[in-house]
Formats: structure tokens, sequence, C-alpha cells
């Protein structure tokens, strides 16, 4: 039997919204782990040069979706969070999202992730329709993330 958190979002991985992601072909479902419980989804992205198809991010949904999930940007061959060399880049105001010079990487830097949204009390106001609340699915998160892999300041790796 599966947690009430993972039970949630399995739930919501059966809604409308995001089964109408996969099939636009904007993100897909890699793997699921109860132990965490952590949930891997890739998100295409816009094509560029010498730059994947597509990133995957690790979901930690412990409390979900009372929190926000913790997102790192994942490296699946080598099961660790992906190297700055292979992380989406474009202008400061891109790539700050994945960025490593803060909590060394481990999280992306956005108010709909747990950490980083839990440290800067700013953002609620600042940030009001991005900002995790409680209930919020985690299409909300995936609509975002393929949204700015797909804009025209998303350059590609580097």
């Amino acid at each position: 039997m599966s947690s009430p958190d993972l039970q949630a979002f399995l739930d919501d991985l059966k809604a409308p919204d995001f089964k109408l992601g996969v099939l636009d072909q904007k993100w897909e479902m890699v793997k699921l782990m109860e132990e965490g419980p952590f949930a891997y989804i890739a998100i295409f992205a816009a094509p560029r040069s010498n730059s994947p198809d597509f990133f995957t991010f690790r979901f930690k949904i412990d409390n979900y979706p009372a929190q926000a999930p913790e997102i790192c940007i994942w490296d699946l061959v080598n099961e660790c969070k992906l190297s700055e060399a292979l992380r989406p880049t474009g202008p400061d105001n891109f790539k700050i999202l994945f960025r490593t010079n803060w909590q060394n990487g481990d999280h992306l830097y956005a108010p709909y992730e747990r950490i980083a949204f839990s440290t800067h009390s700013d953002w609620s106001t600042k940030y009001r329709e991005l900002c995790w609340k409680a209930g919020d699915s985690v299409v909300k998160i995936l609509n975002d993330l393929h949204r700015q892999l797909n804009s025209s300041l998303y350059e590609g790796i580097s």
C-alpha cells in the first residue's frame, strides 16, 4: 500500500491535465520510487545545437501536496544531480532557475520548490502565481519548466 503523499501524487498523474501534457509531448513520467518517495519526470526542451531533447527532474514528494516537492535537475545515468556543464543555460534571468551556487545545486531556485520557497519569505507576494499552495498539482511545476525550456531564453547547454 502506498503512502498518502504518494497516492495523492499518483492521483495527479491520472488527471486530464497531466495526461494532456504527455500527449502533447511536454513531459513524461520516467520512474517512481516508493522509497523517498521520488518521482522522475522528463521535460522536453526546444531543439538547440548539441543539447538534449529533454531534461529529467527528480521530485521528492513526501508530504505532497500539502508541501511543495523538493526538485533537482537529475542525471539518470549516474543517479545524481546534473552537472553544471549539462544544465540548461541562457541569460542570467533564465539560468538562475538551474543555478549551482545556491544549496550546492541540489534544488531548483523557484517559488514552487520546497527549500527555495521556505528560504524566501518575500516570494509569496513577489511570485504569487508560481508559489506552491497546499493542494496544488505537480502540473503547475511541469507547465512552468516546460515553458522555460521552450522559451527564446533557453540557449541549450554550455
